[in-house]
């Protein structure tokens, strides 16, 4: 029996599955169709979600370092966090995240969580306006997001939103989100001209499409 997390039934002509990061099933159907046509269709696609819930099990298995805060990623680097009585805020060395022994409590993940809200303004802000400059690009706003399934979204008046969990990514995955909204100011849409204002400034975007898929789990982190 495959457990539906939310359905969601509204004026559509078709049913579609969603599957989260946290492994909940997202259906959303017509509001006529019979609940046995849905069941009928969650069966036939079992073998996918019973499939994506398990590799998303264990990706936080292999990841539970991250999750329980005894790691934490900045930058595409690892590292391991330390509880110390010498230091008042939360630094940053070559190979470790200390944390004063006042935050080593059940409200750790929102600690860190602030930490990295800072540095979010000394490291992405500059990163977007880098980049908006080099492909010659007026954005309205820049503003930063708390996403459940995005790494960025942008709208028609040019405002672009960035998800602070950026700072979780490798340098060359924050950027190609960065100019993948970028491009949607100019396309908004994922037409071919789109691909091609993306292409041009990172020729192997296709790999960093399949490393961001990769990295959807840390969507999770800090909740």
């Amino acid at each position: 029996m495959i457990t539906v997390d939310t359905l969601l039934r509204t004026n559509r002509k078709t049913i579609t599955l969603r599957i989260t990061p946290q492994g909940e099933l997202i259906v959303k159907a017509p509001l006529k169709m019979p609940m046995s046509s849905i069941e009928q269709v969650i069966t036939k696609k079992g073998p996918w979600i019973n499939a994506t819930r398990q590799k998303i099990a264990t990706n936080h298995e292999l990841n539970k370092n991250l999750f329980t805060y005894k790691d934490i990623l900045f930058c595409g680097k690892t590292y391991r966090v330390l509880i110390t009585q010498d230091i008042k805020q939360i630094t940053l060395t070559e190979t470790a995240c200390l944390v004063p022994v006042k935050f080593a409590n059940e409200k750790m993940g929102l600690y860190l969580k602030r930490w990295y809200l800072i540095q979010v303004q000394k490291v992405i802000l500059p990163r977007a306006v880098y980049l908006s400059n080099l492909m010659q690009i007026d954005v309205t706003g820049v503003g930063f997001s708390n996403a459940k399934g995005r790494w960025g979204s942008c709208d028609s008046r040019g405002n672009i939103k960035l998800n602070w969990r950026l700072l979780l990514l490798p340098p060359h995955l924050i950027d190609y989100i960065i100019v993948h909204e970028l491009a949607h100011i100019l396309e908004l849409n994922h037409s071919q001209n789109f691909w091609k204002i993306v292409h041009s400034l990172m020729p192997d975007f296709k790999s960093y499409v399949r490393d961001i898929k990769r990295a959807w789990f840390l969507l999770e982190l800090f909740r």
